[in-house]
């Protein structure tokens, strides 16, 4: 018979309501742009069907927010699949086509003007650390 681990169970309850808020966003996007392609700019109910689907999209990112800080507390306390989604949310956050630039800055904010070096240097440590974590991963 198998211990319980509490960890664990916590764990993946976390991880659910993470990858479920993930997914649901997803989906949102996915359903304003079929009703966008089902209707044009004209449409009566078109402006209401934005606004909603804001809303939507809002709460879900503010949810999904909640379970990531519980997930990276998981992450602290030996939670291996914690971490695993913690290193995929991070290759989604760092490795899209999306300025990092404002991780540099106290305040986290996109700087008016700033040397490409710097967000390039960022970027390169940033996809360094992901792979020296993969090779780390792999060894037996």
């Amino acid at each position: 018979m198998t211990k319980r681990s509490y960890i664990k169970e916590a764990e993946q309850n976390v991880l659910n309501q993470a990858k479920f808020w993930t997914e649901f966003a997803e989906m949102v996007q996915s359903m304003q742009c079929g009703i966008h392609n089902a209707t044009d700019r004209y449409s009566p109910g078109r402006e209401k069907f934005d606004q909603a689907f804001d809303l939507l999209r809002r709460a879900a990112y503010e949810e999904k927010q909640h379970a990531l800080a519980r997930c990276f507390a998981l992450v602290g306390v030996g939670g291996e699949e914690a971490e695993k989604f913690s290193r995929e949310h991070a290759k989604r956050v760092f490795g899209g086509n999306y300025s990092t630039i404002q991780w540099l800055d106290p305040w986290c904010r996109i700087p008016s003007s700033w040397h490409a070096a710097d967000e390039d240097g960022l970027k390169a440590e940033l996809k360094e650390a992901q792979i020296g974590r993969t090779e780390t991963e792999a060894k037996p």
